[in-house]
This record gives C-alpha cells, structure tokens and sequence, in this order.
C-alpha cells in the first residue's frame, strides 16, 4: 500500500513486482493529477482496478456496496 501521491506506476514497488494497482478510493476523490498519471499508465498496459472491482473479479468475493445493497433491498438496513 502506498499513498497516492508515492504511486508513479512502475512495474515494481520497492524492488517488488507490481502485477495490478487497486484504487481503495472514491472516483470522485482521486485528485486530477493521478488521474493523468493512472491514464498514462493504462496506455502502457498497467492493470488497474478499483478496490470492488478487485475483490469481485480476483478474490471472488461479494463488495461491499453491493452487499449493503442487497441487505437494503429486503429492508435490513
């Protein structure tokens, strides 16, 4: 885990392999600038996901949000 102003999208974090970056934030709070920088990044074929997207897709498991969704809908939240 690293701040977002440390992130500049190697291929390696402190000499240790980087196979994809998980954004553990809300879109409409990632400043503009690593926005640029997370563009240029995907150009040159970095992974990216966000944080639920990562655990939807990698790990397999349920977000969150969509789990308080569901709890919301059946009226338990």
């Amino acid at each position: 885990m690293e701040p977002i102003d440390v992130v500049n999208f190697q291929s390696s974090i402190r000499g240790k392999y980087v196979e994809q970056y998980v954004v553990a934030t809300e879109v409409e709070r990632i400043p503009e600038d690593f926005s640029r920088r997370m563009l240029s990044a995907l150009f040159h074929m970095h992974k990216i996901s966000t944080y639920e997207n990562f655990l939807a897709r990698t790990l397999r498991i349920e977000p969150p949000s969509q789990f308080i969704d569901e709890l919301a809908y059946v009226g338990w939240v």
